[in-house]
């Protein structure tokens, strides 16, 4: 766990597979909001990016 409280998980390269954040904009007070935590590994893991790390 991370300090918010989210499940990391890592890769074979110990690279972290942080969830991504969605948030959405409220006008009245001015601040972002907390939508959910995205825990999808197909949309969260770096590893098909290794390819262009080369």
């Amino acid at each position: 766990m991370n300090l918010s409280g989210v499940e990391v998980a890592f890769t074979s390269l110990r690279e972290p597979m942080l969830p991504i954040a969605l948030g959405k904009w409220d006008k009245a007070s001015k601040e972002i909001k907390l939508v959910k935590f995205v825990k999808d590994p197909a949309l969260i893991d770096p590893s098909p990016w290794y390819q262009y790390y080369k």
